[in-house]
């Protein structure tokens, strides 16, 4: 799957989310695996970004590097 396919889709989905909509994230990826960045306001927020981002079709792991605040 294309790169830029995979992060569209996360970051849409993160976006879209009512839960993480908040969030400011930047995502990176190389052949499928995905780190994330940014601050969630929580530890739920954090996880659930992982969660959603390693949901996306193409996606073989995530590393979250996501901070707290």
């Amino acid at each position: 799957m294309l790169v830029g396919i995979i992060l569209r889709r996360i970051t849409a989905t993160v976006l879209y989310h009512r839960s993480t909509s908040a969030i400011n994230t930047k995502v990176e990826t190389n052949n499928g695996k995905v780190t994330l960045y940014g601050k969630a306001s929580n530890a739920a927020e954090k996880d659930l970004a992982a969660k959603l981002a390693n949901d996306v079709n193409g996606v073989k792991g995530v590393e979250n590097r996501m901070t707290i605040e």
